[in-house]
């Protein structure tokens, strides 16, 4: 059985709002563009961008990625934990 993304992400968020944290955190390379558009339709904004940061999460770092893009960047988005 194949369960989408999204309904992973959405019973993750559930389980971590019981949690004492404030946030979800996600993290991934400035060429992928599903990723960004994915989190951001489900609430998460941009709270930090890396320039150059790829190079400390994936040995592809300088490779061309999603469109042809350059793999450069870390980008992290933030999602706050409702209470």
């Amino acid at each position: 059985m194949c369960v989408p993304s999204w309904v992973f992400v959405d019973a993750l968020h559930e389980f971590m709002v019981g949690l004492p944290k404030h946030a979800v955190v996600v993290s991934m390379t400035n060429d992928n563009l599903p990723s960004l558009y994915f989190y951001q339709r489900r609430g998460y904004v941009v709270s930090e961008w890396i320039p150059n940061g790829a190079a400390k999460l994936s040995a592809s770092a300088s490779r061309l990625g999603f469109g042809g893009i350059p793999i450069r960047d870390e980008v992290r988005l933030e999602k706050a934990l409702e209470t």
